[in-house]
């Protein structure tokens, strides 16, 4: 979740997007279910840049490819 991402790991937008692919690729490679959850209380007001750098920018490069 991007408590874990931004809060506890102190990530920012750029190194939490390149985490995310990470795991993802690897739940691929063992042709797992990937499960990416964010908090809803997350996605307005001061998160908004957040979660449209992070989440958003994520599917839109999935549907990319």
């Amino acid at each position: 979740m991007e408590g874990t991402l931004f809060s506890h790991r102190k990530m920012n937008n750029t190194e939490a997007l390149e985490k995310i692919n990470i795991l993802h690729n690897r739940c691929k490679e063992v042709e797992g279910d990937f499960i990416f959850l964010w908090h809803n209380s997350s996605i307005y007001g001061e998160y908004k840049k957040r979660f449209d750098e992070v989440y958003c920018k994520f599917f839109e490069n999935l549907n990319k490819k």
